[in-house]
């Protein structure tokens, strides 16, 4: 005999009704977790949301970023959530501890408290197939002994970022040194360090903004450089040259042209953005679209990439100045600018040519109880060793990540990470990042990239509620033509990421469904049209429905209507 089949049958609700409340859980509370939070308010209906936080409070890097000198390397009227501007940054280039109370500021704002749950750290996410839901382990460390609770959820959202992890430089007999050192990303804040010989270990962006600050107090600092970089003109800069012409800036200067030095906004200047929000938003505009057009800067042999090249290389060996040919010869790249983020520098290149502080090129050899050596046995007797040597930027979580059919994240990345633009990825259904591989993360401010992230995973949670979906998955063949494309066009770019931050936005602006495969709760994936009634029917029998809800496609011009 052959199997019997349920005959189908129409569910009585109306079209799109959600009718089941979708539970979710965000790792990180940083401006992702909390971006995720306010949209799904605006956006969704029968919701609960937990957001993990490991720390002991939100604000994610800028909480945990705290060295000297630490800040944004975009200006920070930009570095906001694009709906909620700030008029009163301090300074063109915002500091970690003032990005961290904006965070705050829109925490509370917002309400926010009530879906996160601090000193919580996941250990473990792994997908039940049979359940469609995440099953999340997660340690809670409010009280010792830590414990280890389960959770579960229909979705989760990875918001925790891609500056978290951060490593100590793999180098021989690391821990063999027995004198104070820190890592750039875990600083010390009582760490004294003036009037000694410190010495720093990398020339990325952490030591670019961390050494100049450690000149002025230090007796002797040293420099450890494995390979030359790039420092850039100032992000934004422009903009900002064209700001202070424009208002005289109260008699002051600015030395962005020649030691690429912000400035700090008067109390007008201020209060003019705060009086004027249409001025301000011109502002921030302005920033932001210089920004955008430096697309043609990062095409292999065009006329912008080649003046790029060579106005960059002519303003650091002005900056580094005469005498020093040896530096310029070490520290300016032969490689095009933009194959690592640019990070501007402000006084990096006048600090390294002080008569206290000593560029050191080459490989380290390894470290003593009292000094670095390097690869040709000099020795660099220091006081205090800084390793800014970055993070485990390989999206490869610090926790296991186990999708469909048991497969691992670790494993499944193990050649280059699978991602289907930055946010989602084959094999791990209900999953999504905010900032994950080949999203916009060395171009530009992330904000905004982050900010239409949240609204797509809100996108398609909202269809996954309406239309009774309990799994949705970028489909295999869509995400490998999509690596393909990515392969071919970095083939005539110098850039890591896929594109413009601009044209990132635009393309997951509006979910391509059709790119996902998605299971249905019902046996029948038209089960959402329902009894054949739309919820203004039911609000117009209780008397809730105004005309406008029962005859919104009635009007006297061509404007946007909703049912």
């Amino acid at each position: 005999m052959g199997s019997y089949a349920e005959p189908y049958i129409v569910p009585g609700r109306y079209h799109s009704q959600v009718t089941r409340p979708l539970k979710v859980i965000c790792i990180g509370a940083g401006i992702s977790g909390l971006c995720l939070a306010y949209k799904m308010i605006r956006g969704l209906e029968k919701f609960s949301l937990t957001i993990y936080e490991k720390n002991t409070d939100i604000g994610g890097t800028w909480l945990e970023n705290r060295y000297p000198g630490c800040a944004c390397d975009v200006p920070a009227h930009i570095y906001t959530f694009t709906f909620d501007p700030k008029p009163d940054w301090s300074e063109y280039y915002a500091g970690a501890e003032e990005i961290y109370e904006y965070c705050r500021d829109f925490y509370q704002k917002h309400d926010l408290a009530k879906f996160v749950k601090l000193c919580h750290a996941v250990k473990e996410a792994r997908w039940d197939e049979a359940k469609c839901k995440w099953k999340v382990e997660v340690e809670n460390s409010e009280t010792l002994p830590s414990t280890i609770i389960k959770d579960e959820c229909d979705v989760l959202i990875d918001g925790s970022g891609f500056l978290n992890t951060w490593t100590w430089p793999k180098i021989k007999d690391f821990d063999s040194f027995k004198l104070p050192k820190v890592h750039s990303a875990q600083w010390n804040p009582n760490l004294d360090y003036k009037g000694k010989t410190v010495g720093v270990i990398g020339n990325g962006s952490s030591a670019i903004q961390l050494v100049p600050k450690l000149a002025k107090e230090v007796a002797c600092l040293k420099v450890f450089m494995r390979s030359p970089t790039w420092i850039s003109p100032a992000l934004g800069g422009g903009v900002a040259l064209q700001f202070q012409d424009e208002v005289g800036h109260n008699g002051q200067t600015t030395n962005l042209e020649n030691k690429h030095e912000q400035f700090t906004f008067t109390e007008e200047e201020k209060n003019r953005f705060r009086d004027d929000p249409e001025y301000h938003l011109r502002f921030r505009k302005r920033i932001e679209a210089e920004f955008n057009t430096m697309a043609d800067a990062f095409i292999y042999g065009s006329d912008v990439q080649k003046q790029m090249f060579q106005t960059m290389t002519q303003q650091m060996k002005a900056r580094i100045g005469p005498g020093h040919e040896d530096l310029t010869a070490k520290l300016i790249p032969q490689w095009a600018p933009g194959c690592r983020r640019l990070t501007p520098g402000d006084g990096y290149l006048e600090t390294l040519v002080q008569p206290h502080v000593q560029p050191v090129f080459g490989e380290i050899g390894r470290l003593t109880e009292t000094a670095v050596e390097m690869a040709d046995g000099t020795q660099h007797e220091v006081d205090i060793l800084v390793c800014a040597t970055g993070f485990d930027t390989s999206f490869i979580r610090a926790f296991p990540i186990i999708g469909r059919d048991g497969l691992g994240m670790e494993k499944a990345w193990a050649l280059r990470p699978d991602a289907y633009l930055g946010i989602a990825a084959p094999n791990f259904p209900n999953y999504f990042m905010s900032t994950g591989p080949q999203g916009p993360l060395g171009n530009g401010t992330i904000l905004p990239a982050i900010e239409t992230a949240c609204e797509y995973f809100v996108a398609v949670m909202k269809k996954m509620q309406e239309e009774g979906i309990k799994s949705v998955e970028p489909k295999r063949y869509m995400t490998t033509k999509f690596q393909e494309h990515m392969s071919a066009f970095h083939k005539n770019t110098v850039w890591s990421q896929p594109c413009s931050a601009l044209t990132y936005v635009k393309t997951i602006r509006t979910p391509r469904f059709e790119d996902y495969d998605m299971q249905y709760e019902s046996s029948n994936p038209w089960a959402f049209l329902g009894n054949g009634k739309t919820r203004a029917h039911y609000e117009a029998a209780e008397g809730k429905a105004v005309i406008n809800q029962l005859a919104p496609y009635i009007r006297n011009d061509d404007t946007p209507w909703a049912i």
